[in-house]
């Protein structure tokens, strides 16, 4: 193999990664972004629900 062929695969490779890991990345911060607004619409209807039965 030689050294120009095996750089290719190598940059190729090392592309490969960093397209996956900034997928997950992505992944990752809107599943946490999707958590953060579920846990505030839960907490704002738990309140308003608290205030409707109180009075």
């Amino acid at each position: 193999m030689s050294a120009k062929v095996f750089v290719l695969v190598a940059t190729a490779q090392l592309t490969c990664w960093i397209a996956s890991a900034g997928r997950l990345a992505i992944c990752v911060a809107v599943i946490q972004i999707g958590f953060v607004n579920a846990k505030r619409e839960m907490f704002e209807s738990g309140r308003i629900v608290r205030a409707n039965a109180r009075t």
